[in-house]
């Protein structure tokens, strides 16, 4: 049983990699969306901030200020957000990306074995979710967020069966 899912999962990783290299390679100053650019404002401040050795709890460059390490969607202590920070910010919202399509891709092949679907079924459900839908729009506009808060719910679907 562990040998179709690491199939799956190493499938998968080479499949987003494969259909996302545009936005993977560091040397390439690409944002994935064309509404992602107050992500990569907000991890630019993080990063400036973290780099002076202190917490960015406020943001005075957004609006008039406003709170940052209290707001999630500026991701300062999101693990995989903290795992994946020493990458340029363009190659780090891509990877950011890559990262939450597989957890969700994983977590669609998890839920569809607790509901017993075979392995086959659960990895086309998984590639799916990863590729399919809504994801290429929510690429397209630089919802990043949503599928990182997407990325979680096969998961906790899964959990809860």
């Amino acid at each position: 049983m562990k040998r179709p899912a690491a199939l799956f999962l190493g499938g998968s990783a080479l499949l987003l990699v494969l259909v996302l290299r545009g936005i993977l390679d560091p040397s390439v100053e690409r944002l994935p969306g064309i509404d992602s650019s107050h992500l990569y404002t907000w991890e630019l401040y993080t990063r400036s901030v973290l780099a002076d050795g202190r917490l960015p709890f406020w943001n005075p460059y957004h609006f008039s200020g406003t709170p940052h390490l209290a707001d999630p969607m500026t991701t300062v202590f999101y693990p995989p957000a903290m795992l994946l920070r020493w990458l340029p910010v363009p190659a780090f919202l891509g990877w950011m990306l890559a990262l939450h399509l597989w957890i969700a891709g994983a977590g669609t092949l998890f839920a569809a074995r607790a509901i017993g679907a075979g392995w086959l079924a659960a990895s086309a459900a998984g590639v799916a979710v990863m590729l399919g839908g809504s994801v290429s729009g929510w690429i397209h506009g630089g919802h990043l967020l949503l599928i990182y808060s997407a990325a979680w719910a096969p998961w906790a679907l899964g959990l809860a069966i």
